[in-house]
């Protein structure tokens, strides 16, 4: 409506105001916005602070198109923008491939951070990338980002292919802002990137900015008071090169989310670091692999794919001592559980087990049944490899229960790893090093004890058998 209409929002849940965003009367120059584009955003549904974000999407085509995936605080808490920070995943341009500032075959990722509004440091932390083959409108792309607390990674299809990365260390100190006070505390060294941020994707057009630069090709000037009226009027210029089937429009495939759990750890427990609890990866599956990594290969082989959760049950690490023989892998596929066992030995080897419908022998009541498979793996230089294992599992809720035996013509060993589930926090990790100090070294030296008197008794011994080659 170029004269006499007008628009209002504020009904319909408008929440910012900004530029008359909310609220709109067209008087013949000022007037309402020719163009109606869309916007989803999670700030009162899903943010996240450290992790990984994925976006699977097709870029429009369109001049003056402004397509975005990007991230802003929920709570604001160092200030308003860009005190508190804004992550642009990819931005681009729907303008075709010849535009000198980079059309649908370039996308660039920025980080928006400073003082004021006056003091933005977006130029030092800002970097573009085009496609060496085709353009982001012809195909889906993956855009990611790799957030920790100490740096800000985004990248094009795979993680290697990165386009920025920031330390987020001292953002003040790396702005140089001169006689300029700084917002962000001395106890956050890593502000404003250390707080929960939430999505947002979207497609503008045009703008005030300087992202479409006023280099005269643009059909409106950020200085005059008639900027969407002058767009308007040129639209015999960009309207022929908006498509008018999907292409033109902003196309996700798919959103994926990675929480970086380790960030929540009590202070008692640390990941990959010495602590008086700790989880090591390279205690667990294949060398070189993520524990998830190398749990979800492992159930591949054993012909299972699409598992949706893995909750692991292990011993961890007393102060850089680990011992733990049995490692239990809850892993659910929709409402089916499926249960994998890592057994280790003192060789370390280590070998898989998989308790599933194909190995399930007999039902039991309040669990999930009992599972059999042949012994593959040297366990101890008192037994030899002849026996089949079977395995009862009750599945996890308050408490959980793996009870694994050795059969032979007889019983012939026992394993059991069982427990009650409680709160996993720094108070209950000082609880059960009070309740049971020194248990895995105790544990250690017993087993020494009694594999000593074993031997004088039998006066005998199985060496390993030769091992297997490594996946």
């Amino acid at each position: 409506m170029l004269n006499g209409g007008s628009l209002d929002l504020w009904n319909d849940g408008c929440t910012n105001n900004a530029f008359y965003g909310c609220s709109r009367q067209s008087n013949g120059a000022n007037i309402i916005n020719p163009i109606q584009s869309a916007l989803i955003r999670t700030k009162n549904t899903v943010s996240m602070k450290y992790g990984k974000l994925e976006v699977r999407a097709r870029l429009p085509k369109g001049d003056w198109k402004w397509p975005a995936i990007w991230l802003m605080p929920r709570d604001n808490k160092y200030g308003t923008w860009p005190v508190s920070g804004e992550i642009d995943i990819m931005e681009a341009r729907g303008n075709g491939v010849n535009y000198p500032h980079g059309g649908y075959n370039q996308m660039g990722s920025t980080l928006h951070w400073g003082p004021d509004y006056f003091h933005n440091g977006y130029k030092l932390t800002h970097q573009t990338y085009t496609l060496p083959n085709g353009t982001f409108a012809d195909d889906f792309h993956v855009f990611g980002l790799q957030w920790n607390s100490t740096n800000i990674i985004t990248y094009v299809d795979d993680p290697s292919n990165v386009v920025l990365s920031v330390d987020t260390k001292n953002m003040f100190l790396k702005g140089n802002f001169g006689n300029v006070a700084n917002p962000w505390p001395a106890t956050h060294p890593h502000a404003p990137f250390d707080q929960d941020f939430y999505l947002i994707m979207n497609v503008a057009v045009g703008g005030m900015s300087d992202f479409f630069p006023a280099d005269g090709t643009r059909p409106w000037s950020a200085t005059t008071q008639t900027a969407s009226l002058d767009f308007w009027n040129a639209r015999g210029q960009w309207m022929p090169t908006w498509p008018t089937d999907n292409t033109g429009a902003l196309a996700v495939d798919w959103v994926k989310v990675y929480r970086d759990y380790s960030t929540d750890l009590p202070f008692l427990f640390s990941f990959n670091r010495f602590n008086l609890f700790s989880i090591y990866s390279s205690d667990y599956g294949i060398e070189g692999k993520s524990i998830k990594q190398s749990t979800l290969d492992k159930l591949k082989e054993f012909g299972i794919e699409g598992v949706e959760k893995i909750f692991m049950v292990t011993t961890p690490r007393f102060l850089g001592i680990g011992f733990n023989p049995l490692n239990v892998f809850y892993c659910y596929k929709g409402s089916e559980l499926i249960v994998l066992l890592e057994v280790n030995n003192t060789f370390k080897d280590r070998e898989w087990y998989i308790c599933d419908k194909n190995t399930k022998i007999k039902d039991k009541p309040n669990a999930l049944g009992t599972f059999a498979f042949k012994k593959s793996m040297h366990v101890s230089p008192f037994n030899d490899m002849q026996g089949d294992y079977h395995c009862t599992v009750i599945a996890p809720n308050e408490k959980m229960d793996v009870l694994l035996e050795l059969k032979k013509e007889e019983l012939w060993l026992i394993a059991r790893v069982n427990g009650l589930a409680y709160e996993f926090n720094s108070l209950n990790l000082l609880i059960v090093f009070i309740s049971f100090p020194f248990t895995l070294v105790a544990t250690y030296f017993r087993i020494c004890y009694e594999a000593f008197f074993i031997y004088r008794k039998m006066k005998m011994y199985y060496k390993n058998p030769k091992k297997k080659a490594k996946t």
